[in-house]
């Protein structure tokens, strides 16, 4: 999920956006210009496991921050658009790679193999 600082920066979000799920890549972008605290609050509900930060400096830059929402830290990854789908994509090849290997091991007569 794209979360942005206004209606300037949801505007940047939307060509990060379509090219995400041009590469079949679900995204979507925080629909309304609440405060940025509730927009993460947003994305932690929804268990959002990423967060695409847009703020004015990420704009001047061409970039975008990613935050990973699973690790309980402040880290905060930028990327220009290119490394950012590149990300995305090595990210859902790992997950991909991870659900098919637990597919197979539990589909063996449903016996779990260790």
């Amino acid at each position: 999920i794209f979360l942005h600082f206004g209606e300037a920066e949801k505007m940047y979000a939307l060509p990060w956006l379509n090219a995400l799920r041009k590469q079949g890549i679900a995204a979507e972008i925080y629909p309304d210009n609440a405060k940025f605290k509730k927009q993460m609050q947003y994305a932690n509900d929804r268990g959002f496991a990423y967060v695409a930060i847009v703020g004015e400096s990420e704009m001047q830059e061409n970039v975008v921050m990613l935050k990973n929402m699973k690790e309980k830290n402040n880290d905060f990854n930028s990327f220009g658009l290119i490394r950012f789908i590149w990300q995305w994509r090595i990210l859902l090849i790992a997950v991909s790679i991870t659900a098919a290997i637990l597919s197979f091991i539990f589909s063996i007569n449903g016996d779990i193999i260790i």
